[in-house]
């Protein structure tokens, strides 16, 4: 696999590490070689079909690639927030481009919609520009970043308390998933990974109103956090990795993963497992290429479960597992609109005027009152913008469909939001990166908190939009503070409250290079 991925110029070694303990570890992205490859492929595309559909769509999201993997570098670490953005964009640009190329007409006019292949140029372009404008400021970002949030003067718990505030964080996330199945339909196994947040609607057979849930998501949350601050306490140096405690974290990730899997979150279930590499990776414990080929293959597998299940309305088990397993499966994998969507984004920008009124901004106001949870306020508005974008532009009815950071910026304040709020996207994912990676690899808070907020903040804000990335940072942050807290109170004094560098466990403000 090592020599494969290092033909390919994807990943390179670190030529200071001996052969023998070459993994993933030490591995980097080489983003010229990206770079290149991508342009290439660009090239042959419209040089086959010279300004064809296609062609054109292909062409336009290699550009992209290439933009954000010539500001990646040729030795990009694979866990950094912009690297995460990369991945969005490879899989809902560059492959999803490719193989939607391939099929029908059928499958094209799903992305193509009504449009031709001139009519992506504009729009593409911009995004191009975008992605390109967010990675030199994200490149060009550095110096001293000081630390304004309050926590507990320091975090150095006994184990025992460790334990104790994980088990407490488990339980309260276990009660936050069952509360959510109460509240859907029960454990009804032929709907699982249902939509089962719109489920009472069709059940009923009358229009009711729509329950996010996100009150329960944010209970369950404490399993996840109960998760990454076990992983990243027993990875520690000088703790050992023993089968004992392995067995351990795999049942807190299996609590993680119960809601998104029965909510039908796909994300929500690919970020227990990456927040699990990502801690493993920079505590620098070796995660062999078979072990990370075949976490990989879990993955997707279990993916193509949640969509085929999502995608039927099966009368049994059986029905279901045959659409599973069915050539439709992998149709239902690849051709969505989740992750950085290259044609939602051409959509939108081509929109604005005609079928979308210019926001204002009114996209990013809704959240101030997001926190309100729907039973309270029975009334409230739809906040995020998506059930706009999919009656108006898609003519969807139960469902929408999230525009995107780039394509909401445009929405919103045009052309001149677009080229602003692209370079601050990329300035803030490099300050957030050194104020939590540089130099708090060792500390628990410093990993914890890099991996739940920093690490996805950017590949949820280009998949979803600003406001869905910002709400959910900060409320995945009050939970794990709070674990952080309790973990670091129980049978001790508190401390006074200091500026998060010194939780971080270190003195000086985390100067970098």
């Amino acid at each position: 696999m090592e020599r494969v991925a290092r033909y390919l110029g994807c990943f390179r070694m670190s030529s200071t590490v001996p052969p023998s303990s070459r993994d993933f570890t030490k591995a980097r992205l080489n983003g010229l070689g990206i770079a290149l490859g991508s342009i290439v492929l660009g090239a042959m595309s419209l040089l086959a079909a010279p300004w064809q559909e296609w062609s054109v769509v292909v062409t336009i999201g290699a550009l992209c690639l290439a933009g954000i993997a010539l500001t990646l570098g040729p030795n990009a670490d694979p866990f950094s927030p912009w690297s995460m953005v990369f991945y969005s964009a490879a899989v809902g640009i560059g492959i999803r481009s490719v193989y939607v190329a391939e099929q029908g007409e059928a499958a094209r006019s799903l992305f193509v919609l009504d449009s031709i292949g001139q009519e992506w140029v504009y729009p593409g372009l911009l995004l191009c520009l975008g992605l390109f404008l967010t990675g030199l400021a994200y490149r060009a970002s550095s110096g001293q970043v000081r630390r304004k949030f309050v926590v507990p003067s320091a975090f150095s718990p006994r184990p025992q308390q460790v334990y104790l505030a994980v088990a407490i964080f488990s339980i309260i996330g276990l009660g936050g998933f069952l509360a959510y199945v109460d509240a859907t339909t029960g454990f009804n196994f032929t709907l699982i990974s249902g939509k089962r947040s719109t489920i009472e609607t069709s059940l009923v057979g009358v229009e009711t109103s729509f329950q996010s849930y996100e009150h329960l998501r944010f209970v369950h949350f404490a399993a996840v956090a109960a998760f990454v601050v076990l992983l990243a306490f027993w990875t520690e140096p000088g703790q050992r990795w023993t089968p004992a405690r392995r067995f351990a974290v795999g049942l807190t990730a299996l609590n993680a993963l119960s809601f998104p899997f029965f909510a039908s979150q796909r994300s929500g279930f690919l970020a227990v497992p990456l927040m699990g590499f990502a801690i493993l990776h920079m505590r620098g414990r070796s995660i062999s290429w078979i072990r990370l080929t075949a976490a990989g293959m879990a993955a997707v597998v279990t993916i193509g479960i949640l969509t085929g299940f999502r995608s039927t309305r099966a009368e049994s088990v059986e029905s279901a597992l045959t659409t599973i397993t069915s050539p439709a499966a992998l149709d239902a994998l690849i051709l969505n609109r989740n992750f950085l969507d290259l044609s939602k984004t051409v959509h939108v920008i081509n929109s604005v005027g005609v079928q979308l009124e210019p926001a204002n901004g009114t996209t990013y106001l809704s959240y101030l009152y997001a926190p309100i949870p729907r039973a309270i306020w029975p009334g409230k508005p739809s906040i995020a913008p998506g059930p706009i974008i999919g009656r108006e532009i898609y003519g969807l009815r139960r469902s929408g469909v999230p525009p995107g950071y780039y394509a909401e910026a445009y929405w919103n304040f045009g052309l001149l939001g677009l080229l602003i709020g692209s370079p601050i996207l990329g300035w803030a994912l490099r300050r957030g990166e050194l104020a939590f990676r540089a130099g708090g690899n060792e500390s628990i808070p410093g990993v914890c908190l890099y991996v739940v907020v920093v690490l996805q903040f950017g590949e949820l804000a280009v998949g979803a939009g600003l406001g869905p990335a910002v709400f959910g940072a900060a409320s995945d942050v009050v939970m794990l503070l709070a674990l952080l807290f309790v973990a670091n109170s129980l049978s001790a004094p508190i401390g006074r409250p200091v500026v998060l560098a010194r939780a971080l466990g270190r003195r000086e403000d985390f100067a970098t290079s």
